[in-house]
């Protein structure tokens, strides 16, 4: 039904990097990840996939150590 695809990162976070993105004065729209969103749905017309993209915090001795992303790709 679909394809899984799993992003790990060893980043500051989807915490932290909200705690500067809102710190910062210009609002910046990210192009792509709005694009990725949009063309999944496309191909999700057919398949009905519930969740498309999902972030994850990675955890390590109770502290966020990076981000996780599974993204599910639709296909048939």
């Amino acid at each position: 039904e679909y394809i899984v695809c799993t992003i790990e990162d060893n980043g500051i976070g989807r915490t932290k990097a909200a705690e500067i993105k809102a710190g910062n004065i210009e609002n910046h729209h990210s192009f792509s990840t709005q694009s990725i969103q949009q063309r999944l749905q496309l191909l999700n017309q057919k398949a009905q996939v519930k969740e498309l993209i999902t972030y994850d915090d990675i955890m390590e001795k109770n502290s966020i150590a990076g981000t996780k992303v599974i993204v599910n790709i639709p296909f048939g």
